[in-house]
């Protein structure tokens, strides 16, 4: 659980329709409507999702369809480049005082999976991309990250800034 500085309508307008702004600004297809289907993009890493869930200022449930997860340079690829097929990504909210409780659950992926090295930082990082969108207006997705968030993805010691 996550909380937001942001109104449950801002909230659900973020998952619905800014997903470029906080999750990667390559972005294509649509994500407001059950049965609208689309694609995020990191490099050669890809995930197709479908909306298969939604309840006004509730809740949001994403099915992925296809993918291919390519593991950053120095790390084993993956044996099953595809492991989130078939797994739903739900977003419930809650209205809490001035804000937003976010609960956040990905079916299926837990330290077990092969991906977990990359795909439980990544949606750390993507939580606050989230969280910095709704308070200040501009997120991070994954088209700006920095050296010190793929350093964080890639387990790299995180750069020291310049004097």
């Amino acid at each position: 659980m996550r909380f937001l500085s942001a109104k449950p309508l801002e909230a659900y307008h973020a998952l619905t329709h800014r997903i470029p702004e906080w999750w990667s600004s390559d972005f294509e297809g649509q994500s407001a409507s059950i049965g609208d289907v689309f694609t995020v993009r990191f490099g050669s890493t890809f995930k197709r999702l479908r909306i298969v869930e939604l309840e006004n200022l509730r809740h949001v449930a994403w099915i992925c369809e296809a993918q291919r997860i390519v593991m950053p340079e120095g790390m084993a690829p993956l044996g099953n480049e595809a492991e989130w097929v078939g797994q739903t990504i739900r977003w419930t909210l809650v209205p809490e005082g001035t804000g937003t409780m976010l609960s956040f659950l990905h079916e299926g992926l837990t330290p077990e999976s092969e991906c977990w090295s990359v795909c439980e930082p990544g949606w750390d990082q993507t939580l606050q991309s989230l969280a910095l969108l709704l308070e200040t207006g501009k997120g991070r997705p994954f088209a700006h990250l920095d050296e010190a968030h793929l350093a964080l993805l890639t387990r790299k010691p995180i750069p020291t800034p310049k004097i």
